[in-house]
């Protein structure tokens, strides 16, 4: 309350990596229990109900830190579950998603990043790598396919920061998204929003992930 975000909902996860949301609006909360067991660290899904009365859906997640095999699972939990609920109101999927898009290929040097970090660890080759030692890009061609598609701005890296602490954050590699279905990429209000990272000093003390940051404006 005192940072004038009133609401909150928190989902706490076994793994001690709990899920949660803060607003200024309203929340409804989803029962998410069955789906989450088939997520490593759960799902947390809200409703989010703004004054003006554009609703929309939160889904936030923090898919598998380990094999992508198993975020490809994940991937397709998710998007079975998110597209049930895609008529209803626009919906977005947050979080770390713990994978490498092939959008960032070029931009982050994805070749070079495979050859000479990915393929040297074996915890990062099972984490990153797929059987012929190339960028497992399916977890999040997974969504893409299923009709999510990214924000429009930057796509920063968001990993490593100066508190990192996790020696699978051996690159810079951008391991954070903010995906929107499909309705809300229809609408005309989707091209005045703007994503990007929060790479300052301060940021970089607090996690050992760079936020990701979204303005919509005239639609909140």
């Amino acid at each position: 309350r005192q940072c004038g975000l009133p609401y909150a909902i928190l989902r706490p996860a076994k793994t001690g990596f709990h899920l949660g949301v803060l607003s200024r609006h309203p929340l409804e909360a989803y029962d998410t229990d069955e789906v989450s067991l088939r997520m490593w660290h759960g799902l947390l899904h809200v409703r989010i109900v703004p004054d003006n009365g554009n609703a929309w859906h939160l889904l936030v997640t923090h898919l598998t830190p380990w094999e992508a095999a198993q975020r490809r699972e994940e991937a397709q939990t998710l998007a079975r579950y998110a597209t049930s609920f895609w008529q209803d109101a626009p919906l977005f999927l947050v979080g770390d998603l713990n994978s490498l898009s092939p959008l960032d290929k070029i931009g982050h040097d994805h070749d070079q990043l495979a050859a000479e970090v990915l393929s040297q660890v074996p915890k990062l080759r099972r984490k990153f790598l797929d059987d012929v030692s190339a960028v497992d890009y399916a977890p999040i061609n997974i969504l893409y396919d299923a009709g999510f598609i990214e924000c429009p701005g930057t796509r920063d890296p968001t990993v490593p920061t100066p508190a990192n602490r996790d020696d699978a954050h051996a690159a810079e590699m951008r391991l954070d998204y903010i995906l929107a279905s499909p309705k809300l990429g229809a609408s005309g209000v989707f091209s005045a929003a703007q994503t990007w990272v929060v790479r300052d000093d301060r940021a970089g003390k607090i996690s050992d992930h760079y936020p990701v940051v979204m303005e919509f404006p005239g639609w909140l």
